[in-house]
C-alpha cells in the first residue's frame, strides 16, 4: 500500500539531485517519480495494468496540481555541465585541475 509513494519519492529525488543524468525525460523529477509508482504499484500487485495505470494518474495529478498551484516547474536546459554541482565547492574552478598530477606519484 505504501509502495508506490516510496518509489514514487524516491525517483522524484533521485531525479532532483541529478543522479538519473543531467538530461533527458528521467532528469525531471515528475516523470521521473511517476516511473517509480507505477513500478512500486506492479511490485506490490504484480499487476502490470495496474502499474501503468498509478503511473499515469502519478503523472497526469502532479501536473495538474503543479500548475493548479504554481508549482516550480522544471527546465532541463538551464543547468550546463560546468554548472552542475558547482555551488558544493565554491571558489574552486576546473581550471585549477586541468594540468594537476592527480595519480598521487
Amino acid at each position: 500500500m505504501v509502495l508506490p509513494l516510496l518509489a514514487g519519492m524516491l525517483g522524484s529525488g533521485l531525479a532532483s539531485a541529478g543522479i538519473l543524468g543531467a538530461t533527458g525525460f528521467l532528469a525531471n523529477p515528475l516523470i521521473a517519480g511517476s516511473i517509480g509508482a507505477g513500478l512500486g504499484q506492479f511490485a506490490q500487485t504484480g499487476d502490470v495494468k495496474e502499474g501503468v495505470k498509478t503511473g499515469l494518474g502519478s503523472y497526469l495529478g502532479g501536473a495538474a496540481l503543479g500548475k493548479a498551484f504554481g508549482g516550480a516547474g522544471f527546465n532541463a536546459g538551464s543547468i550546463t555541465p560546468n554548472q552542475f554541482g558547482a555551488s558544493q565547492l565554491p571558489g574552486v574552478t576546473p581550471d585549477q585541475f586541468a594540468n594537476a598530477d592527480l595519480t598521487g606519484a
